[in-house]
């Protein structure tokens, strides 16, 4: 919409008229000293396009001047105000980007394959640098890849996150599900009903066990794990993946788990 057209729409009001009728703003329908159609100021009749340029440009120059002098404090006081500006609405933020990451989901996995691919470098020199610095968060970031990787190989459903097993060790109280000891940063994420027996990935479906724990059960679904500990003799529980070859012979004999 041009100039003219604005001004044949918009009624025209003066100065004086905005000033009786108590009105902050007025349009006299002519331009400013710079060119501007638009609504004036009624307490000093500057135009409202002016005012805001010269506003941008206030600040803006008044940043370049506060950067100049004190680079570090400048960037201090811009992340507290950001922070300050995101606590004032963090609920409001946090509900509008998970309503979009839903509804864009595929999108956004899509954009960051294709960005790794093209900083393919810079990928490679965060990741190692994360990895040097988060030995322990490496370490379970790999558990929750494989337990995610075996599931995917046999088509199981469901999915969990960081969080999930982070609260399944609290309700453990960092113990091991088998043995009750407490568990070491080299525990492991074990299904309860085995993906090979047709288990989920669901979280209702996951425990944290140690090693040797985890070693003893193989494919047993825990319900069996625990009548053959009951069973067994002391020493006589195989105790390595090796040795669990033989129970092959017994769960294969056994009719398909009914987990429903």
């Amino acid at each position: 919409m041009d100039d003219e057209t604005l001004s044949s729409e918009r009624k025209i009001v003066t100065r004086s008229e905005a000033r009786a009728s108590g009105l902050k703003r007025y349009f006299p329908g002519s331009m400013c000293p710079r060119g501007h159609i638009a609504e004036r100021t009624t307490s000093n009749g500057e135009c409202v396009v002016c005012s805001r340029s010269r506003c941008v440009n206030n600040v803006r120059k008044w940043r370049e001047a506060a950067k100049a002098a004190d680079i570090e404090g400048y960037r201090a006081k811009r992340a507290a105000e950001a922070r300050r500006r995101y606590e004032k609405s963090a609920q409001h933020i946090n509900a509008v980007q998970k309503a979009w990451l839903a509804r864009n989901a595929e999108k956004r996995r899509s954009t960051m394959r294709s960005w790794r691919v093209a900083n393919a470098d810079k990928v490679a020199a965060y990741d190692a640098k994360w990895k040097a610095e988060n030995p322990d968060r490496f370490k379970e970031k790999v558990k929750r890849r494989s337990a995610r990787r075996r599931g995917r190989k046999v088509a199981a459903e469901g999915s969990f996150t960081a969080a999930d097993i982070s609260a399944l060790f609290d309700d453990q109280g960092g113990l091991c599900a088998g043995c009750f000891e407490p568990l070491t940063p080299r525990y492991e994420i074990d299904h309860v009903i085995p993906l090979a027996r047709g288990g989920s990935n669901w979280p209702s479906n996951l425990q944290l066990l140690c090693r040797s724990c985890n070693a003893r059960k193989w494919a047993f679904t825990m319900s069996e794990w625990n009548e053959r500990r009951t069973a067994s003799p002391p020493g006589a529980f195989p105790r390595s993946r090796n040795a669990n070859h033989q129970c092959r012979e017994e769960l294969q004999a056994q009719p398909p788990h009914d987990h429903a």
